[in-house]
């Protein structure tokens, strides 16, 4: 088949499409609820369903006449629509994150170029009311033509936009023969080179419309306060002819104000107006998203639409929502289903709003590209903030290579080339202004949409600044953004006069004021940060802390939403599967580098995300002295109308007290003392935890949900764990003999027997009353399976050999005194062909009960990298699955990823301690633990601590997960494997961002004491 080949000519962005509006369903009368059953209107006619389909590797296979009625399709299948048609079968998934899935040649693409043909039959019946008709797509990727009853329709091709095409003059009575061809490239596809699985097909709804000869054709609705009260303004224009519009303002079905459209003298393309007062106004914000029903009633015609109240601007370095400064809480959004890839449904798009608002997140980037228009509806309804991204991401030119005499001269080549190819050509300009309008055309009238966002990551040119040119033009009511700032032109000076707040990525907040003192004064916001890969979330509570500490931030997005993945059923033991770049034969991928959400596929939250919630709490307190100090962090409601505070004091994580508290009015930003005496034990690890619920419910939060907690440490005069610090420091008499051989020192009691291993300063066997206590010997550990985060590190720790290090002795001591057998050795850990990475003395003693106690006291060699980890890792019979701790839980914890939990009492298995991440890596450790419990099969093991340790329980090895590509495919150790740490290094997040603040890191001064007792039926 041959056609005109739009598809790469950049002086035609599309075919026949009407002008771009807001968007909206027409009904013949007013419909009751327009958002979620907008199938009710009459006007409204959905061709979604089974359609015929045939996939081709490329056009000139496909058959010219296929979209003539009466085709012989029997060659053809059948395929739902929406869907693309990657996860039907067809085609193969491809993952990238910023490399062009086509060969970079733009506009051009490959002569073998996929496609589909798409064939719908119909029915029609006119309507003498409502005679003129308009096809809608919501979503095509990428390009796509499309004739009806053998006529061409037109052309279009911006994946996320609405293409609608005027079809009156085509359609027939009674049986009709939709025809699309879609495109799997076209010059669009070097704007739309997003972050995901790559995907095509008509993925969103297909409807027409039914309108009246003459009708409103388009609307902007703007409001502003007003002296009296606030104002809603509602410019509009017409198709065919102006009409008479009448507008109803209502207010819980009380009508508020009502007027008649007038003409607009000097409007522009709005040709008339009508306003509405509003003198009792109920403002909408993320606290109070208060929407008012508009309807708007033209002959044979009417619109229905919700408005909110609440004005948006940058007032110097602030942003303010109705005046109020404002932090977004926010994360960034993919359309993403493991199943069904970019096509969502209403439920899918709640369901993903219901979860943000649980985890206290009330902002959404809608990266990148605009969603579909009823998400906005949503938020609209459900109170979030909207930074509305125009589909323009051209990240591939990150792929050219030049070759220059220095660096310096190939970088600045580098980013010249990158940044002109696309963003900086004159040539794309009208492609990318096209993509730009048609985002704030359509989305112009929800409240929700706080900025607008012209694109991601394609470098800084005159593409950009002439888009954000229009776009203040057109709406100056809402703020601009881009994140802009590399790569660009060193030789020309940017414009960027037209961006009203300033943007970065995955900055550290330690560099933010740098950045920011180097720019003009405008309000800063992270469009990205804190990659949410793996396990991570390990630098929120210090983002946090910026981001209130400074007027000029208004918070950020973090990235992102959910990880993205292929889903393909469940292993016979039920662990799901899930598939990322690479796994489908992709020669170019990403990687797993699209498994970076805090959600999982099907939406389980990760620790991550309740990590978020709880650092993103509503309030947070202090206490001293009988007084609570009580702030309140959010913007547009009093904590007191909010939240009710449950308290309670534990301590060696049993409560002792509990209550709740009279909170009284807490004014957004406002801080309160309330009084709060408490009866503190004076011996024992105390802390009051102070827990915020939900007071009243709402559509998404149950009341009495749990909106975050403080967990404050209570001094007193001995703070110590009283059962740790007994078990640690009793010592018990009995006969011990002692057998000591050239390497192994074999120590029998009265019903235990242990082997020491004089090489590697530790215990090879122990067994007690007759049963084998360990698996295999023990062995030092300062490794961990690689997380995501520690892509750059890692590479250090292999090359010092940290992977496969083990223990060697260089002398020892083997003493007997009245406590017991001491064994003290001096020791290194090293690899083979490597150098010694530490240094120490570990002292055992084993007492006449057959508790062993052990002190390690080492450091870390200078000059080397920090350790992941240090300790012992012991191999234990599987059936000990039962785990009872004293520590920071129930969530993983790590010294920087540590905020969703606190220090208690806890009880769990083995086997649900480790996280299933897809792909496999360190989770499920527990930090700041003085006592542990491991138990099953007739044998209980009792850790306790001389100092704080961290313990990992798991039934898969670090070797494993360090291999092992998939959870799926992990297999069963046969053992309980179980690491005694000091500590670890934290999380971070450099999987797309810098290096973990030192504090964070394990000191280079290493030591180790634990006291082990384990019991046998």
């Amino acid at each position: 088949m041959q056609l005109p080949a739009y598809y790469e000519d950049l002086t035609c962005q599309r075919v026949n499409t009407t002008p771009d509006r807001a968007y909206y369903i027409p009904a013949s009368a007013e419909l009751d609820d327009p958002v979620e059953r907008r199938e009710d209107s009459d006007r409204f006619v959905l061709l979604n369903g089974a359609w015929k389909f045939r996939y081709y590797t490329d056009m000139t296979r496909v058959a010219d006449d296929f979209f003539l009625p009466g085709y012989d399709a029997n060659g053809f299948d059948t395929l739902h629509v929406p869907s693309v048609w990657q996860y039907n079968g067809y085609d193969s998934h491809r993952y990238d994150d910023s490399e062009y899935s086509q060969p970079m040649d733009p506009p051009f693409v490959p002569w073998e170029n996929p496609c589909a043909a798409y064939v719908r039959e119909f029915d029609w019946t006119a309507d003498p009311a409502a005679p003129r008709a308009f096809l809608n797509f919501e979503g095509v990727d990428s390009g796509y033509y499309v004739w009806l009853n053998g006529e061409f329709v037109g052309y279009d091709e911006v994946a996320h936009s609405t293409g609608e095409f005027e079809v009156t003059d085509k359609l027939v009575e009674g049986k009709n023969t939709l025809a699309v061809l879609v495109l799997k490239w076209t010059k669009g596809t070097y704007l739309e080179d997003q972050d995901k699985f790559r995907t095509n097909g008509i993925f969103r709804d297909v409807y027409l419309l039914r309108r009246p000869a003459n009708h409103l054709r388009d609307y902007f609705v703007n409001t502003e306060p007003t002296d009296s009260g606030w104002q809603v303004r509602v410019r509009m224009n017409f198709e065919g002819g102006a009409v008479e519009v009448g507008a109803k303002l209502l207010w819980q079905d009380e009508v508020v104000d009502q007027a008649v459209c007038a003409p607009l003298a000097d409007g522009g393309e709005y040709t008339h107006v009508l306003t509405l007062n509003v003198t009792d106004p109920h403002l909408w914000d993320t606290e109070h998203p208060n929407l008012y029903r508009l309807e708007l009633t033209a002959p044979d015609e009417v619109i229905v639409d919700e408005v909110g109240l609440r004005k948006v601007e940058v007032d110097g370095i602030v942003l303010r929502v109705n005046g109020q400064a404002v932090k977004f809480r926010g994360v960034n959004r993919h359309d993403s289903d493991p199943e069904t890839g970019p096509t969502v449904d209403m439920e899918h798009m709640r369901r993903d709003l219901r979860i943000m608002r649980r985890h206290n997140i009330s902002a959404v980037r809608t990266s990148h590209y605009p969603n579909d228009p009823r998400f906005y509806q949503l938020c609209d309804r459900y109170g979030f903030f909207v930074m509305d991204e125009a589909d323009v991401e051209a990240h591939g030119p990150l792929a050219l290579y030049f070759e220059a005499p220095t660096p310096a001269e190939q970088r600045d080549l580098l980013d010249r080339g990158r940044a002109n190819i696309i963003a900086g050509n004159p040539d794309w300009m009208a492609t990318i202004l096209d993509r730009v309008e048609r985002c704030v055309r359509r989305d112009k009238n929800r409240p929700c949409v706080v900025m607008w966002s012209v694109g991601n990551e394609n470098g800084f040119g005159v593409c950009i600044e002439k888009a954000l040119e229009w776009v203040k033009g057109h709406d100056p009511s809402r703020p601009t953004h881009y994140e802009h700032l590399s790569p660009n032109d060193s030789r020309r000076q940017d414009d960027h006069s037209n961006l009203d707040v300033l943007s970065r990525m995955y900055y550290q907040p330690k560099m933010l004021d740098e950045f920011v003192q180097k720019h003009p004064p405008k309000p800063l916001v992270l469009c990205e940060y804190a990659h949410s890969m793996g396990n991570s979330a390990g630098d929120y509570e210090d983002y946090w802390r910026y981001f209130q500490s400074r007027e000029q931030s208004c918070g950020g997005f973090v990235w992102e939403w959910c990880d993205h993945s292929v889903y393909k059923g469940k292993t016979e033991d039920g662990r799901p599967i899930y598939l990322y770049g690479g796994d489908s034969g992709e020669q170019a991928h990403g990687g797993n580098f699209c498994v970076d959400g805090m959600v999982s596929p099907h939406r389980k939250p990760h620790p991550g995300l309740l990590e978020y919630k709880n650092v993103n709490r509503p309030a947070r307190s202090e206490w001293k002295d009988g007084v609570l100090t009580v702030h309140n962090y959010m913007e547009f409601v009093d904590l007191a109308d909010l939240a009710d505070v449950e308290w309670e004091l534990t301590c060696d994580g049993r409560a002792v007290q509990s209550g709740m508290l009279d909170l009284p009015p807490v004014a957004p930003g406002a801080q309160v003392d309330v009084g709060l005496p408490l009866n503190v034990p004076a011996a024992g690890k105390c802390q009051l935890k102070i827990t915020w619920r939900q007071k009243r419910g709402t559509d998404l939060v149950d009341a009495g949900h749990e909106l975050g907690f403080d967990a404050i440490t209570v001094a007193n005069a001995d703070g110590a764990n009283q059962a740790a610090k007994k078990l640690w420091q009793q010592t018990a008499c009995g006969q011990l003999k002692v057998e000591q051989g050239q390497r192994y020192v074999r120590i029998t009691g009265a019903d235990f027997a242990y082997e020491y291993d004089r090489a590697s300063g530790l215990f090879s066997a122990m067994e007690r009353g007759g049963r084998k206590l360990l698996e295999k010997p023990m062995v030092w550990n300062i490794w961990r399976a690689p997380t995501d985060n520690d892509c750059k590190e890692q590479v250090k720790w292999r090359a010092l050999g940290y992977d496969r290090a083990f223990g060697n002795t260089y002398s020892d001591r083997i003493e007997r005194d009245e406590d017991g057998v001491k064994l003290t050795a001096t020791f290194i850990l090293i690899a083979h062909g490597r150098q010694r990475a530490v240094e120490g003395e570990v002292c055992w003693l084993v007492d006449g009960k057959g508790d062993v106690r052990i002190e390690v006291d080492a450091k870390l060699l200078d000059g080397l990298p920090i350790l992941p980890r240090f300790g012992v890792r012991l191999f234990l019979n599987r059936q000990l699955e039962q785990v009872d701790y004293l520590g920071v839980g129930p969530l993983e914890s790590y010294p920087d990823k540590c905020r969703a939990s606190c220090y208690g009492a806890y009880t769990n298995t083995v086997s649900n301690l480790m996280e299933p991440n897809i792909k496999p890596q360190e989770s499920g450790s527990h930090k700041g633990c003085d006592w542990l419990e491991l138990s099953g099969g007739g044998v209980k093991l009792t850790v306790a601590g001389g100092q704080e340790f961290s313990f990992n329980a798991s039934h898969y090895t670090q070797e494993e997960l360090t291999t092992v590509k998939h959870y799926h495919e992990l297999e069963h150790s046969g053992h309980t494997v179980l690491c005694l740490d000091m500590g670890q290094t934290g999380i971070g997040s450099e999987s797309c961002g810098w290096a973990m603040e030192e504090q964070y890191r394990l000191s280079r001064e290493l030591s180790l004491k634990l006291k082990l007792n384990f019991e046998v039926e």
